[in-house]
């Protein structure tokens, strides 16, 4: 399952936070101190294999083979524009049905 947003995340925005030798948690370094929602989610290795919690409605689980891979799961590849008016095509067709 891809997340698509408006704000692209690179993986040099991520900061991933080991809590024990197999527990990481993955938060946006974007996000300023304080605020309330900087955690994006949480990676545990268990039995070999990675397996990846994303916050957020709803909740995304997927599983990768390395410590890179699940952590490129948190990233948000910036969404390309058809137009000059810069909202994304599939957005824009969401938009347009909602108000029809």
């Amino acid at each position: 399952m891809a997340i698509h947003s408006l704000f692209p995340r690179a993986e040099s925005d991520l900061q991933v936070v080991a809590l024990t030798i197999t527990s990481w948690v993955v938060r946006d370094r974007r996000t300023p101190v304080g605020d309330p929602q900087p955690i994006l989610g949480h990676i545990d290795l268990c039995r070999g294999r990675y397996e990846v919690l994303q916050l957020g409605d709803p909740l995304v689980f997927a599983t990768a083979g390395t410590l890179a891979e699940a952590t490129a799961q948190f990233t948000i590849p910036a969404v390309l524009t058809d137009d000059h008016n810069g909202i994304p095509a599939p957005l824009r067709q969401r938009l347009h049905r909602a108000s029809a």
